[in-house]
């Protein structure tokens, strides 16, 4: 799996869009990031450059790579592969193939923060992402450009 929060630097300072989706396994309605599946033979990076257009219609020119991480340790099944993408600029429509009822929403720092402690990813995984994409723009590990 590949999944990644899309931070947008602009002039007016950060906003971020996870979306809002329905899930078929979470209760209501929940904010998530973008993300998705590794098509056969795909990189991780280009998997989330894919998901970004695919689901937001945006590109970005610098990518963060914040590790990856094996989702269920348990059965050993399932690695995330996360990314932060910097000064990301929207290039087409949103062309999501997805089966779930989403809204993509653009939301300050402010608001991703106290969605992220309100509870508003449902998903722990997606939680984690964020706080670690947070973290991340307040202390860079280092950037993938191109």
């Amino acid at each position: 799996m590949a999944y990644g929060l899309s931070h947008i630097w602009s002039q007016e300072g950060l906003q971020s869009a996870p979306h809002c989706a329905l899930k078929y396994a979470v209760e209501g309605t929940t904010l998530a990031p973008v993300g998705g599946m590794l098509e056969p033979g795909e990189a991780p990076i280009d998997a989330a450059r894919r998901e970004l257009r695919e689901e937001m219609g945006y590109e970005a020119g610098e990518w963060v790579n914040l590790g990856s991480y094996v989702l269920d340790p348990n059965r050993g099944v399932g690695t995330m592969h996360l990314f932060l993408a910097l000064n990301a600029r929207r290039v087409a429509e949103p062309d999501s193939d997805d089966l779930e009822d989403q809204e993509l929403l653009l939301l300050s720092r402010a608001e991703i923060e106290r969605a992220l402690r309100e509870g508003a990813f449902k998903v722990v995984a997606w939680s984690a992402v964020v706080a670690m994409a947070l973290n991340d723009i307040d202390q860079p590990w280092g950037a993938i450009h191109g």
